[in-house]
């Protein structure tokens, strides 16, 4: 037998410019999601410096535990967790992000 194989898949993150995309962040961007912890690393690689801060503050949907803790260890301010990463999970996470946030505040007692 011949075996003979091709890599036509890296995994690398896109060349894009995020100015464009940070000048309109507050009226454009009211969540983010991210499937892995490569995803969330590389959207922040992406946006940093600039768009650290505003990334940071926008609510956070990931799929797993492990990304949900490594999220918050970057800085993310609210992370959802989805229960699966099937799409009626992710929705209703992306939902559950939507609403106004009644979690605890610095300002709570």
């Amino acid at each position: 037998a011949r075996v003979s194989y091709a890599e036509v898949y890296r995994r690398t993150p896109p060349a894009v410019d995020p100015g464009p995309l940070l000048a309109q962040w507050t009226t454009q961007v009211q969540l983010a999601t991210a499937t892995s912890d490569e995803i969330l690393r590389n959207l922040v690689e992406i946006l940093r410096p600039r768009g650290q801060a505003k990334l940071f503050a926008t609510p956070l949907v990931v799929v797993s535990a492990r990304t949900a803790t490594h999220a918050e260890a970057m800085g993310f301010r609210r992370v959802e967790l989805a229960d699966r990463a099937g799409d009626a999970e992710v929705l209703a996470a992306l939902i559950r992000a939507a609403q106004p946030h009644s979690g605890p505040t610095a300002d709570s007692p």
